[in-house]
């Protein structure tokens, strides 16, 4: 017990340095790896995503916690259905009990200020889960401080221009995969792509970190771009002035490289 006090001590303290830089507003996630996490162990699949969504609950915490507005979630998409019909069934049967999970425990999502809206033909899922997805976004329709949109039977090409939600700015994909499997393309035409060969259920605090400063690196770089290039334009009309300012540009640089290291002495 003690040891997940400091833990949770050492990841607010992380976040809190993070959120300095500024957080990304708009983080996706691709939960890949569930069935390899629970095949690895000898375990059902149902266990694997299961452990996903234990996952997926934390991240949600660690984004609250860096003041993230927005979390969108590739839950299922409309391929899987060309899963096996044991898998399907029981991904069925999952998704609507953490559903009414997330609706028993709704003072949780009152407090936190969390918005569930879940995207996607839900057409084609089965009534016990359109029915809990409807009644999980009417009791949290009012909230504010975060978007949690899971995509659910979905695809790019039928829900992709007419989802209201803001430009992704990190996506993070597990377990070693690097595409995008018909997964918010529109969104994500210029955000920092992160893969890892984390599997989802395996997917820690630290993994996540390291994806977000490597987009708050990303982001520094294209700032430093930006300014580099009105200090060239503006070297031609002042060259003492520009010459200033280039070398403040420099310096800026050089704080925010070396701030990642500083965290990680810490850590």
């Amino acid at each position: 017990m003690a040891v997940e006090y400091l833990s949770r001590l050492a990841q607010l303290a992380v976040a809190n340095v993070l959120s300095v830089q500024g957080a990304p507003s708009h983080v996706a996630f691709i939960m890949d790896g569930n069935r390899r996490f629970a095949e690895a162990r000898g375990r059902a699949v149902v266990e694997g995503h299961t452990q996903g969504y234990g996952s997926l609950i934390k991240a949600l915490e660690w984004c609250l916690d860096l003041g993230v507005r927005t979390v969108s979630v590739y839950a299922f998409s409309v391929e899987n259905y060309c899963r096996s019909r044991p898998e399907v069934e029981g991904l069925m049967a999952l998704a609507e009990a953490k559903l009414r999970h997330m609706l028993e425990r709704r003072e949780l999502l009152i407090e936190r200020g969390v918005r569930v809206r879940v995207v996607g033909d839900l057409r084609l899922a089965p009534k016990g889960v359109r029915e809990a997805a409807r009644d999980v976004e009417l009791a949290t329709r009012h909230h504010c401080r975060l978007d949690l949109i899971i995509c659910f039977s979905y695809s790019c090409s039928g829900w992709e221009r007419g989802l209201q939600a803001p430009p992704v700015d990190l996506l993070i994909r597990t377990s070693g995969e690097t595409r995008l499997s018909d997964f918010l393309l529109w969104q994500s035409r210029f955000s920092l792509l992160h893969f890892t060969p984390t599997l989802w259920p395996d997917f820690s605090f630290w993994d996540f970190a390291a994806a977000v400063v490597d987009e708050e690196e990303a982001r520094s770089l294209g700032a430093e771009s930006e300014d580099l290039h009105s200090a060239d334009t503006s070297l031609a009309d002042s060259g003492s002035e520009a010459d200033e300012h280039l070398a403040e540009v420099v310096q800026a640089a050089a704080r925010r490289q070396a701030w990642p290291q500083a965290l990680q002495q810490r850590v």
